[in-house]
């Protein structure tokens, strides 16, 4: 693990397999930002978001910003997780033009915090994603922050078994590759981030690719 807490203080990452590592490491592992020194992923952060986003969500005709905006609040390390959601659900696309990406994650932080030149920036990605994913997400981000959840309660287990938390599924009352939440809670639908999640943290074991066909 050491290897990888050395790779993070790099300038540059030469890959976004070696970011990923380093997400992994800092954030999911010790709870602490990729953008900054602060302790981020708790309980308490993350409740905001979940009771906002997933458990009383904005169905309205509102833009996707308006309504994060009102559902997760203002305070700001709670604004710098819901970056690394975004920043996790962007990372994979290579079909996401860069800008697009540094612009979906530098909303949600301080300025000029993340930029193109940000070494968690990438003029690329690793597969394309298709519109589906991009469609999709809502459903997408609720899957991330239900991830982010399971690993808060996986905290005591050394190492986390990511894999399995994926496998296993997240949520109770659908499989392990859908998600659903809102009033069409019944209604659940595949997510693309189950397979990325899959091969971001097994690439030999897990296809590059987001579809199910």
């Amino acid at each position: 693990m050491s290897e990888i807490v050395e790779k993070c203080k790099e300038k540059k990452f030469k890959t976004i397999y070696e970011a990923f590592e380093c997400f992994k490491e800092r954030f999911l592992v010790q709870g602490k930002s990729i953008f900054t020194d602060k302790e981020l992923l708790n309980k308490d952060n993350l409740d905001v978001i979940i009771d906002g986003l997933i458990k009383n969500p904005d169905e309205s005709d509102k833009s996707f910003d308006e309504k994060i905006k009102k559902q997760i609040g203002e305070k700001e390390e709670v604004k710098e997780l819901f970056a690394h959601a975004i920043w996790l659900w962007g990372i994979f696309a290579s079909d996401m033009r860069q800008e697009s990406k540094v612009n979906d994650v530098s909303k949600w932080l301080p300025k000029d915090l993340f930029t193109k030149e940000s070494k968690f920036s990438f003029d690329h990605g690793i597969g394309s994603t298709g519109q589906y994913h991009k469609n999709n997400k809502v459903l997408e981000l609720v899957y991330i922050i239900t991830f982010f959840e399971k690993i808060i309660e996986n905290r005591e287990n050394n190492p986390i078994d990511f894999i399995k938390i994926i496998t296993n599924g997240l949520n109770e009352n659908t499989k392990a590759n859908e998600m659903c939440f809102g009033t069409n809670s019944n209604n659940s639908k595949k997510v693309s981030m189950y397979n990325i999640l899959l091969h971001l943290f097994a690439p030999n074991d897990y296809a590059r690719i987001t579809s199910y066909r």
